[in-house]
């Protein structure tokens, strides 16, 4: 057996019967070479014989590849920051002009509703104007529940059969009066306007 310079020439091997470590030196020992010896620990006879040195494969110097168990996070690039900005500026004005209409419908609607339901001058409700209709009832016109004269209301005719109808004594407006819905109350008005225009 060749002997390299730091290495010790004793060995250890396990006794066949007791298992006890006998240490023999190995000098001039044979690969596969057994000797019969007397164990120290039992005194029986056992073999010696130079144990199989088991030869750490060489590692290689190629690093394995580390593998991440998620994938980084990764910042978004300027054109994704700059789409996502879009889309939601775009949502958000969406959002502004449909709450804006929503909201001018409403006020709209209340206005009209407001006016045609009941009267208001400053803060009070205005009373039922008394009324003393000539018989045949052609100087008044029905406005939501209140009946007024012809002589009372300023009447602007704005084209088609339609007319606006405002309160003379403060111009606040009160409905609007057309032939389809009101036909009575627009043949009063017609023939009103002209017996005034013709004095």
């Amino acid at each position: 057996m060749d002997m390299s310079a730091n290495q010790s020439p004793y060995v250890t091997c396990p006794c066949q019967h007791c298992s006890g470590h006998i240490e023999f030196d190995s000098f001039g020992f044979q690969k596969g070479e057994t000797r019969t010896v007397e164990c120290p620990f039992c005194k029986l006879e056992t073999m010696v014989f130079l144990p199989v040195q088991s030869i750490a494969p060489k590692q290689t110097t190629i690093a394995a590849s580390r593998q991440e168990p998620y994938p980084p996070a990764t910042k978004p690039s300027s054109g994704q920051i700059e789409s996502f900005r879009r889309k939601l500026t775009s949502q958000v004005v969406a959002v502004f002009f449909a709450f804006t209409t929503f909201c001018l419908a409403s006020i709209l609607i209340w206005e009209h509703l407001a006016s045609r339901s009941q009267l208001i001058s400053g803060d009070k409700i205005a009373q039922t104007p008394k009324v003393t209709p000539k018989p045949d009832g052609s100087d008044t016109v029905n406005l939501g529940f209140a009946k007024y004269r012809l002589d009372e209301l300023i009447l602007l005719k704005t084209g088609n059969g339609l007319y606006e109808v405002r309160q003379k004594s403060n111009g606040q407006f009160l409905s609007y009066i057309n032939s389809i819905n009101d036909k009575t109350d627009v043949e009063k008005i017609s023939a009103y306007l002209d017996e005034n225009s013709n004095r």
